[in-house]
């Protein structure tokens, strides 16, 4: 998709990114930006309004900074999980733990 070839060329601080997109979903688009050193440690949150799977949540809470559900997305929780997504993203970068950031596998959908 395209979104990864700009992901590769721009190299973004974080990716928002709906589940649905056209042709594929959310999980195509992870699965290649994990493939390759320069994006796999991109922080992604995925929206849906999409109603998941429980498998599909559990992939979802590990392998992205946070999953938004629109049928109950707020401004202020979408506002809070991207600020705490860069927040981590900066801290891993520093190399630095983050003590507000969720333990891997931690729920955290909105």
């Amino acid at each position: 998709p395209e979104g990864v070839r700009a992901a590769h060329e721009h190299h973004p601080d974080i990716i928002i990114l709906d589940f649905v997109l056209g042709s594929c979903t959310a999980f195509d688009v992870l699965d290649q930006l994990k493939l390759e050193p320069d994006t796999r440690n991109i922080p992604v949150i995925v929206s849906t309004s999409r109603q998941l799977a429980e498998d599909e949540r559990q992939r979802l809470a590990s392998e992205t900074a946070a999953l938004l559900s629109k049928d109950r997305l707020s401004r202020e929780v979408a506002l809070a999980r991207i600020r705490d997504a860069l927040q981590h993203a900066v801290a891993a970068h520093a190399g630095a733990p983050h003590a507000g950031a969720p333990p891997a596998g931690a729920p955290h959908a909105a």
